[in-house]
């Protein structure tokens, strides 16, 4: 019963949810409108839940929203929405990896494609930057194996 209940108040503001969003007609939408369907309602109002978080850029709060929906269900829309907070956090090894998985996965149209390998692509840019930017590590400050990195005690009283 308590179920049934939790399922109706659920859909019921998806509904609400749904009918109150504003509407954008960008390609990138209509190209992620082509996947399929969220059909779990627990995971669909975490799309929903982490969709809101995204706008307002509160991209670690969207991603749990998206990693949470993906333990319901495995949809590709939660793969892709998981690689962009991935980007928007600068974390490229993770960007990188759930948007392979997503390509391999979703197999969308070649248009969302090309932008995915496109979001790889600059990923592996900022990757290599951020390499480079990082000063190399100076070897004479490195412990031999077996040696102690702390300070030596001083033989001065």
């Amino acid at each position: 019963m308590k179920n049934r209940i939790l399922c109706l108040l659920v859909r019921t503001w998806l509904v609400v949810t749904v009918l109150l969003s504003p509407t954008t007609a960008h390609a990138e939408d209509e190209l992620l409108a082509k996947l399929p369907k969220v059909k779990n309602p627990e995971a669909h109002a975490h799309i929903v839940a982490g969709n809101a978080r995204y706008r307002t850029k509160e991209f670690e709060k969207a991603l749990d929203e998206y990693k949470k929906g993906l333990q319901l269900e495995d949809a590709a829309i939660f793969l892709y929405n998981i690689g962009q907070c991935d980007r928007f956090l600068n974390r490229w090894d993770d960007a990188i990896w759930v948007f392979r998985r997503f390509l391999d996965r979703a197999k969308p149209e070649p248009a969302l494609v090309e932008r995915v390998e496109g979001f790889i692509k600059d990923a592996e840019q900022q990757q290599a930057a951020d390499k480079a930017r990082t000063p190399p590590r100076d070897p004479s400050n490195a412990a031999s194996p077996g040696e102690s990195r702390s300070p030596q005690a001083s033989s001065v009283p």
